[in-house]
C-alpha cells in the first residue's frame, strides 16, 4: 500500500461517500485481502474505514487485544455458547431482553430449559412471542439469538 499522510486517509474516508456496493466490495477486498458478500453500504463503508484508519494510524497491540479479550470472556452478558453445528445453547439463567412497540420484555431461561416470562412457564420462546405480538414468530429470531 502507499505511503500515506493524515491528508490521505481523509480524502479516503470521504470518497467512501460516493462509492456504491461494488466499488465498495472492491475495495474491501483490496484492503482485507478476501471478498466480501456484505451488500449494506453502511456497513461497508464503516469496515472500510476502519481498515483505513488502523492501516495509518496501527491496530490494537497484543497487549491490548488480551485485555479486550478479558474482559469479554468474563463478561456476565455472554450467555450464548455455540455448539460444533453452530447453533446457539441458552445457558439457564441468561435472561433475554426485546423491546417491542415501544415496550421492553425479559425473558429467563430456567434450569430445566424452558422459559419464564412473566411469572408463567413456557416451553418455547415462539410461545412467548407469539404472546407478546399476537402473531407467530420464530422466537430465536424475535429475542435474537438466532
Amino acid at each position: 500500500m502507499r505511503q500515506q499522510t493524515p491528508t490521505s486517509v481523509t480524502r479516503q474516508l470521504m470518497e467512501l461517500q460516493n462509492m456504491g456496493v461494488p466499488a465498495l466490495q472492491a475495495r474491501f477486498e483490496e484492503l482485507y485481502g478476501f471478498p466480501t458478500t456484505q451488500k449494506r453500504v453502511v456497513t461497508l463503508r464503516k469496515r472500510i474505514a476502519f481498515r483505513i484508519q488502523e492501516l495509518y494510524y496501527g491496530g490494537l497491540t497484543t497487549a491490548e487485544k488480551d485485555i479486550l479479550n478479558e474482559v469479554a470472556s468474563n463478561d456476565p452478558l455472554a450467555n450464548l455458547q455455540k455448539t460444533s453445528n453452530n447453533e446457539s445453547v441458552l445457558l439457564p439463567g441468561s435472561r433475554l431482553t426485546r423491546t417491542w412497540k415501544g415496550k421492553e420484555y425479559e425473558v429467563t431461561i430456567m434450569d430445566d430449559g424452558r422459559f419464564e416470562y412473566e411469572g408463567r412457564i413456557f416451553r418455547s420462546l415462539s410461545g412467548i412471542a407469539s404472546e407478546i405480538t399476537g402473531s407467530h414468530w420464530n422466537g430465536k429470531v424475535f429475542f435474537g439469538v438466532k
